[in-house]
């Protein structure tokens, strides 16, 4: 039970968050606008990235399997809009299916350059209530090394990774809306 309970905890948080944003929308989105529910699956996979962020960092295969996710994500966006399903501001919809795939990638280069700089596992601890000289907080599935401990280049990592995308994907939603795309 303790196994499923780890397992389902993440999704079962999201799928709330979804939840609270997806009814309150089909009662005021008339019918044909529905199209525009197909921004709970970015929303869904971008929460999911965020509650697994240690996870990622701590395990290749989870990193791996949420870049290519993310990618697809990215992929239907684009597909979605070459066959037409959006009948406006269809940039600004490629662009929100793009956002997990930059928060992921962005997430990811930053992680690269950590380690080939200090040559070990950075840690999230923004979330975490901890602060330098702390014990990081693990993962639903994976653990940090024993003796890691939260340094000031931790910090740097964790404020990098977040605030960057999140500046990018506010002027490209802007520009998206504002140009027309």
């Amino acid at each position: 039970m303790a196994v499923l309970k780890k397992i389902f905890w993440p999704i079962f948080w999201v799928a709330v968050v979804c939840g609270v944003v997806l009814f309150p929308l089909i009662r005021v989105l008339p019918r044909a606008d529905y199209f525009v529910l197909l921004l709970i699956i970015p929303f869904f996979l971008w929460m999911l990235t965020l509650l697994l962020q240690n996870d990622r960092l701590c395990s290749a295969t989870t990193r791996y399997v949420v870049l290519l996710v993310s990618a697809a994500c990215l992929a239907l966006g684009i597909v979605l809009r070459q066959y037409g399903v959006f009948s406006q501001k269809a940039g600004f919809f490629v662009v929100a299916f793009g956002m997990p795939l930059l928060f992921v990638g962005f997430s990811e280069i930053c992680r690269l350059v950590y380690v080939a700089i200090r040559h070990e596992t950075p840690c999230i601890n923004v979330r975490s209530g901890r602060w330098i000289g702390d014990p990081p907080v693990n993962g639903f599935f994976t653990t940090y090394p024993p003796g890691k401990i939260i340094s000031g280049a931790d910090i740097l990592f964790g404020l990098t990774q977040w605030v960057v995308p999140l500046v990018v994907a506010m002027v490209l939603i802007i520009w998206s809306l504002a140009a027309d795309w």
